[in-house]
């Protein structure tokens, strides 16, 4: 661009001269115009290979997507071979048999249990807190029991350690 300015203000100069020097003018300003013209098409030429290199960039990701889409129908197939539809089906149902299988039992606890009951005679939460009631007394007899002992021992005085030494006369 300096070049060019520099060129057109040379012409411009030669034209001004007595006599104007118009055949170096005109050199000097198609040497300008075709500066110019290579500029713009050092500049066309750069905007494609811009072009060309986002068009690759694209390509690129592209076939990086592609390859991610094969590895997965790849796994995908990996997947279906391990788990047929024909084998959940029959977990599914090989589960909902355990299942019902464990309800009978269940059930049949249950009726064993009521059938006991029945055998050795009623029994209500009654009864059964009223015996929890009387363990708990007797464990509570049992402790103040090993309190009063514990105080008459702290109470008593301290056993000498050792044998005794002999007092005067006393063998």
């Amino acid at each position: 661009a300096e070049q060019t300015a520099h060129d057109r203000a040379l012409a411009a100069a030669l034209l001004r001269r007595t006599p104007p020097a118009r055949d170096r003018a005109v050199l000097l300003l198609r040497r300008a115009k075709a500066v110019d013209a290579e500029v713009a098409h050092a500049e066309a030429m750069m905007g494609n290979i811009a072009g060309l290199v986002g068009r690759i960039e694209a390509g690129t990701v592209q076939v990086e997507v592609v390859k991610a889409l094969e590895e997965g129908n790849v796994a995908l197939a990996g997947i279906n071979e391990a788990l047929r539809a024909a084998d959940v089906e029959a977990v599914l149902e090989e589960g909902a048999r355990q299942k019902e299988a464990t309800g009978e039992i269940s059930k049949a606890l249950a009726a064993a249990g009521e059938r006991m009951a029945g055998a050795e005679g009623e029994w209500s939460e009654e009864a059964v807190r009223g015996e929890l009631e009387a363990l708990e007394a007797e464990l509570g007899k049992e402790e103040a029991g090993k309190a009063g002992v514990e105080e008459k021992i702290a109470g008593m005085e301290e056993v000498p350690d050792g044998v005794p030494q002999e007092a005067d006369g006393v063998p």
